[in-house]
This record gives structure tokens, C-alpha cells and sequence, in this order.
């Protein structure tokens, strides 16, 4: 499992991320706009640093959900001139990252008007910046019953999204890392465990932490959730029906010897380890795939 972190950008002026990768942090995701505030001030500094330091990167946005905000499209257009300006794309990139949670405790407007927001959203993502965005949320937000929570949305966004699936924190916020990570499956929305669903890629555990190597302000760490032949399980079927959709395979929730043949090829394709493990740099190349 890929160590991994999400910072804001304008947190990151001082961070040496060449330092943060020989600490064993693999992959990152960097704030690139937050509407209405508009792009991240920092992000132009740390997105080519990113790469420059061998870590897989992913820009992420943070949408306005208030109802007299600005079009979903609009929102999506600002942010894709600011990730431009800023150099765009690279190969090995993983797909960008849309938050969905709610600060303040309360929800902006009707949860029906906040998830037909989001779906232009979502839509207007794979529109402009090419590929299907990882969705951010949790449980709690997604199926919750607080205040601030969706209360399990009927939506088709989990049969087209993979999860990035915040979890509990393991410690009170400001502190240092616990010096682990996790193992097993983190707890996620209920629609995002069903076989129409790409399932889960990345996990928060962990946020606000200090003192981490290269960084110079809190970060929040993640992990990968990789998939092999070995370790899937009745689990992953969602998961193996999406990344076999992208290769070109049917495999009814299987992992396939035509399955893994298609990702040993994919693989060498783009120049990887032909070792058929979804890991970080994998899971990268196929998240922006159609």
C-alpha cells in the first residue's frame, strides 16, 4: 500500500518534496482550486515540484455547492485554466480529485439540489479535464445523518467515480505521524462497495499531521489500496469490472487469465512493471483512461 499525501498548495511554499519521497511518500494529491476563492495560490510552485521528485501527483478541486453559485461548468473552466497555466498534464498523472463535504456543519442547499450540482459537476470534469474525477467524501458525509450529511443519495456518480474515501482520524489533529499505516479495507459509502461500483482507491486515515519529512506546514496522509490476483476478493468485484472495462475486458467481477493478460500488455505499454498489481503507477495511468 502507497504512502500517501493531500495538502493545500498555498501550505506548500517551503516543502521539499524530493525529501518528502525518500521518506516513502509515493504519491500526493495538491489543492488546485476552491471555488468561490478561485486557484490555490501555491499550487503553480508545488505541481511541477511534485513531479520533479518522483512522486505521482493529482490535482484536486474543492466545488462551490451554494445554489447561487457559479455553473458547475463554470467552476470546472476556471479551474482547468489555472491547472494549465500551471502545466497541465503529464503522463503518470492520476486523475483529479473533487471534494464532497461540507464545512459548517450544515449543507448549502437541498441535498437533492447538491447532488444534481454535483452530476453537472462530475460530468463537466470529464468534459474539459479528459477523464472521470476520484470522488473525496466519506461515510459519514455520503451516507450520514448529521446535519452536514447526503443521507445515501440515489446518484449514478459511484458506478462512474472511484472513491477517495475519507475514514475516522486516528489521532486528535497537530499531532506527529503514528509511524503506520493501516491495513484492510476502509469503511466507505455503501454505493461504492456494490459490483456497478469502481470501488475504493485511496483512503484518508490520518489528517493535520506535523513534522512529516519535506513539509512544511500539517499534511493529511493517505493510502493505496492495491489490487492483485492474490489478495481479491468477492470485495473487489466492483473494482475488477471497472479496470477490466478499461482494458477492454468482461470479466463479471473476476480476476481473468484474459484479465491479467490485458494488464501485463497495459502495463509494459506505458512502460511499468509488467507485474499485473494495481498499484499507484497503475492505478495512475488507468484512472484517465475513458
Amino acid at each position: 500500500m502507497g504512502q500517501g499525501f493531500d495538502i493545500a498548495g498555498g501550505e506548500s511554499i517551503g516543502d521539499d518534496f524530493k525529501k518528502a519521497r525518500a521518506a516513502g511518500f509515493t504519491f500526493g494529491f495538491v489543492k488546485l482550486y476552491q471555488a468561490p476563492y478561485g486557484p490555490d495560490g501555491g499550487f503553480p510552485k508545488a505541481w511541477p515540484k511534485v513531479l520533479e521528485a518522483g512522486i505521482t501527483r493529482a490535482p484536486y478541486i474543492f466545488p462551490d455547492y451554494h445554489p447561487n453559485a457559479a455553473t458547475a461548468m463554470t467552476q470546472v473552466k476556471a479551474a482547468w485554466s489555472a491547472f494549465v497555466a500551471a502545466g497541465g498534464w503529464s503522463p503518470g498523472d492520476m486523475t483529479v480529485g473533487v471534494d464532497v463535504e461540507f464545512p459548517g456543519g450544515k449543507l448549502p442547499q437541498s441535498i437533492a439540489g447538491i447532488i444534481a450540482f454535483l452530476e453537472d459537476f462530475v460530468t463537466a470534469v470529464k468534459t474539459v479535464f479528459g477523464c472521470w474525477p476520484i470522488i473525496y467524501t466519506s461515510a459519514r458525509v455520503w451516507d450520514g445523518t448529521d446535519t452536514d450529511a447526503l443521507r445515501g443519495p440515489t446518484s449514478w456518480i459511484p458506478t462512474k467515480c472511484d472513491l477517495w474515501d475519507k475514514t475516522a482520524y486516528v489521532r486528535a489533529a497537530r499531532q506527529k505521524d503514528p509511524g503506520f499505516v493501516p491495513t484492510g479495507r476502509p469503511k466507505a459509502p455503501v454505493a461504492w462497495t456494490k459490483p456497478n461500483s469502481p470501488g475504493v482507491s485511496v483512503n484518508q486515515w490520518d489528517g493535520d499531521v506535523i513534522d512529516e519529512p519535506g513539509f512544511s506546514a500539517t499534511i493529511d496522509l493517505n493510502r493505496f489500496i492495491t489490487l492483485s490476483r492474490a489478495n481479491a476478493t468477492a470485495e473487489d468485484a466492483g473494482r475488477i469490472n471497472a479496470f477490466g472495462a478499461k482494458l477492454g475486458v468482461v470479466t463479471n467481477g473476476v480476476w481473468t487469465d484474459e484479465f491479467d493478460a490485458k494488464l501485463r500488455a497495459f502495463q509494459t505499454s506505458f512502460g511499468g512493471q509488467p507485474d499485473a498489481i494495481i498499484g499507484v503507477i497503475t492505478y495512475a495511468h488507468l484512472s484517465r483512461m475513458p
